[in-house]
């Protein structure tokens, strides 16, 4: 702006050097600027599995807490069951005394 205003004669040649300046910058720290963003994107993508494989897991959890739940209800009714036979086995046992 201010070379736009006061450069004078030599404002083009200004623009040109700074825009050569620039280039050379973008330039310059584009390798390191790359392996940042390669460096970040396999730390995303790695965040991405073990957030995958974390959601598979507790749904995996989730499923054998729900089967032990079934099978502590199922095993709860055959002890019941157990035990209403063996009372009934029991008392047929007395009766003919």
């Amino acid at each position: 702006m201010v070379n736009g205003v006061y450069g004078g004669e030599y404002r083009e040649y200004l623009y040109i050097a700074a825009a050569v300046m620039t280039m050379s910058y973008f330039t310059w720290s584009y390798p390191r600027w790359a392996a940042k963003r390669r460096a970040y994107r396999k730390t995303q993508r790695d965040l991405d599995k073990r957030r995958h494989q974390q959601a598979r897991l507790n749904e995996r959890q989730r499923e054998l807490q729900q089967n032990l739940e079934d099978a502590g209800l199922y095993q709860d009714k055959v002890s019941l069951w157990l035990a209403e036979s063996d009372d009934q086995g029991l008392q047929r046992k007395r009766l003919p005394s």
